[in-house]
């Protein structure tokens, strides 16, 4: 069964992942690997908007 649920063309994984992550620009092929990604992606964009609501200069990290 597919971890996503899309009903498009969105639909394309990456091959020999076994419809277990979605086609990406970046050639991830380990479910886990893409988490990573995910999450990193998630807590970068909700420090951002921390930030800009609270308005402090963003830290690099």
């Amino acid at each position: 069964m597919s971890r996503y649920q899309t009903q498009s063309s969105e639909a394309q994984y990456q091959p020999g992942t076994g419809e277990q992550v979605l086609k990406n620009h970046i050639g991830v092929t380990e479910p886990t690997e893409m988490d990573d990604i995910e999450a990193r992606g998630v807590n970068s964009t909700r420090s951002a908007v921390y930030f800009l609501q609270n308005g402090e200069a963003q830290r690099a990290d």
